[in-house]
């Protein structure tokens, strides 16, 4: 499971990452992430399921919360790139200082 939730990361953060295509070609890019993300979600739903340890439940939360970021990432993402407002800007840089926190907390917990 973890591996399906990761080649989804990877292609997902790849998109928004991207610095070499068109502002045009990604917002296109990025319009289909959220149901990759989506998906991302199911698989957490199922490792939910698993009889797993308290460290590993912790994990998996994390997981979730990473993913609600992401989402929100590629929303806020979009909006800034059809409507150029300031607030949307401030609000990805939000979103994005919370995904940094989690991903920490998450290397902490390894």
């Amino acid at each position: 499971k973890l591996d399906q939730f990761t080649a989804i990361d990877n292609k997902c953060v790849a998109i928004i990452n991207d610095t070499i295509t068109s502002e045009t070609e990604k917002l296109k890019n990025i319009q289909g992430l959220v149901s990759e993300w989506d998906k991302a979600t199911i698989i957490i739903e199922e490792m939910n399921k698993l009889d797993v340890s308290d460290l590993s439940k912790r994990k998996i939360k994390l997981l979730e919360d990473y993913t609600n970021a992401r989402k929100e990432e590629v929303t806020a993402y979009e909006s800034y790139l059809t409507q150029k407002r300031t607030e949307d800007r401030l609000n990805l840089s939000e979103i994005r200082e919370k995904i940094t926190s989690i991903l920490s907390e998450m290397d902490d917990l390894k």
